[in-house]
């Protein structure tokens, strides 16, 4: 949101979160419009294949007999956790 117009129109000064850690005043020439609410940000072609049709069969599916081990990374910058499980299957 913007707080207030410096300079002529040039600059303004925007109310951003403190956990940004940005300067609030930006130019004018690093600012765009927003787009429309219901507009597709990166233009994406609409899929035109047929949707999936669920048979009830699920043969691609596995029964999970136990557990053996479970682990908990922290992966990329902002240290996102992923999980990953080792299972054995029902044969």
């Amino acid at each position: 949101m913007v707080k207030e117009v410096h300079e002529k129109g040039n600059a303004y000064k925007l109310e951003l979160p403190d956990r940004w850690k940005l300067h609030p005043v930006i130019s004018a020439e690093h600012l765009e419009p927003a787009p429309a609410p219901n507009s597709d940000l990166f233009e994406c072609p609409a899929p035109n294949h047929a949707q999936a049709i669920d048979d009830g069969d699920h043969s691609d599916q596995w029964a999970v007999k136990r557990l053996i081990n479970r682990r908990v990374r922290r992966v990329g910058r902002y240290r996102k956790e992923v999980v990953t499980v080792l299972t054995q299957h029902v044969q």
